[in-house]
């Protein structure tokens, strides 16, 4: 009686004569050890080859060795060693989709392996839960974008923020700043930003994409408040010294200040000094010296001599005289800052000459009754309040009265 093993070969030459179309090997451990085909060809192409193993492995062998081909067409069989030299763990470096229905990316299970990364490069949506998702650049930003309302996160350089597609906001949050932006529904090139960095030093800016009617305004049903702690507020023109134009432009102090110039005038005058040298206030023939001190400023010479005083202090900025001489002689006029003495009393305390002698036609004699002029920059000298500025003067050349008739301004800021 045959053997099965006997049965089975016979059934295999058997059905490779008929030209079957199906090729069955069944191994069965109760039955049958093993299988062997032996210099047999069975690469025709049945419609079906079917191996059932049950319980006794099938092994793939070359000459009776180990099949160790590897293969390189995407149908020729493969073992397990190739299976498992070429499924190990590693990084997913890239998913590249041409088309089809799209790729589906589960948890994986019962691997020895660690975790896996990914990098999806892609250039249409991405769907994820029935939800698309579509990458997006925007300024500074790069996103992926949910075509639902829900809010959408937003990835850049430096930070992460948060943006919501349909109330178009930003938060962008770096290791030295942090940023909140309101879009415009009309383009996200133009947008305001509150930008908050160290020692809560904050900006509030407005971009217009490519103009310059990014208008800002505050109106507020109350008052309005700048408290500056240092005391500064600047304002400035696109970064350069702002110049208010209209009337209702806002005034600052280099505007203000070159418009609150104003003159204080001198009326027409006389110095008629008749001592060489000697100082005289002007209209009193009282001869101060040739030196002076606090002591020289004294009853009627506070008066005639008196041509300001300031409630406040004061910036002097220059003198303006017009004056004639009835001499030709060489004549001088001096500024004096006085403190004021108190009432009764019979001098000034203290006298601080505003700059130095003024010499009248740069010091050479003045030609009889002819016009001259002359002004002379005081520096801005700081006058205190209470402290009243005096005209003296007097003549360096010559001999008896020689008088001096003068007008002018003061110049005051």
């Amino acid at each position: 009686m045959p053997t099965k093993k006997e049965i089975l070969k016979h059934r295999i030459k058997s059905r490779r004569r008929n030209k079957r179309d199906s090729f069955f090997l069944n191994s069965e451990s109760e039955q049958l050890s093993s299988v062997s085909v032996e210099n047999q060809d069975i690469t025709s192409s049945p419609k079906a080859l079917r191996v059932n193993n049950q319980n006794t492995p099938i092994s793939i062998s070359k000459d009776k060795a180990l099949y160790d081909k590897s293969p390189t067409e995407d149908s020729e069989i493969a073992n397990k060693k190739y299976v498992d030299d070429n499924a190990g763990g590693g990084d997913m470096t890239g998913v590249d989709l041409t088309g089809g229905t799209g790729i589906s990316i589960a948890s994986e299970t019962g691997t020895t392996s660690g975790d896996y990364s990914a990098t999806l490069n892609f250039d249409g949506d991405v769907t994820a839960a029935g939800n698309s998702f579509v990458y997006n650049t925007e300024g500074p930003f790069s996103y992926f974008q949910s075509e639902h309302a829900s809010p959408y996160w937003v990835f850049c350089s430096g930070g992460i923020g948060l943006l919501s597609n349909q109330w178009r906001h930003a938060f962008l949050a770096s290791a030295s700043q942090s940023t909140y932006y309101q879009y415009s529904p009309a383009s996200n090139a133009e947008y305001s930003a509150f930008t908050t960095g160290a020692n809560g030093v904050t900006s509030i800016s407005t971009y217009d994409d490519g103009g310059t009617t990014g208008h800002f305004t505050l109106d507020a049903d109350g008052d309005i408040t700048l408290d500056a702690a240092t005391g500064t507020i600047n304002l400035l023109d696109n970064g350069s010294t702002y110049t208010p134009s209209a009337s209702s432009d806002i005034a600052n102090k280099g505007y203000v200040d070159s418009k609150a110039r104003f003159d204080i005038a001198i009326p027409k005058n006389e110095f008629k000094p008749s001592v060489l040298n000697s100082w005289y206030p002007p209209n009193y023939n009282h001869s101060m010296g040739s030196s002076i001190t606090a002591a020289d400023f004294q009853d009627q010479d506070l008066i005639y001599a008196h041509i300001y005083q300031a409630s406040a202090t004061t910036a002097l900025t220059g003198l303006m005289l017009n004056f004639y001489a009835s001499s030709a002689v060489s004549y001088e006029v001096a500024l004096y800052d006085v403190t004021l003495p108190s009432d009764g009393s019979a001098a000034a305390s203290t006298i601080t000459q505003i700059g130095s002698d003024i010499q009248l036609n740069s010091g050479s004699a003045l030609t009889a009754y002819r016009y001259y002029r002359i002004k002379q920059s005081l520096s801005s000298y700081s006058l205190a309040a209470d402290h009243g500025v005096y005209l003296i003067g007097r003549y360096t050349s010559g001999s008896g009265k020689k008088s001096l008739y003068y007008s002018g301004t003061l110049e005051v800021e």
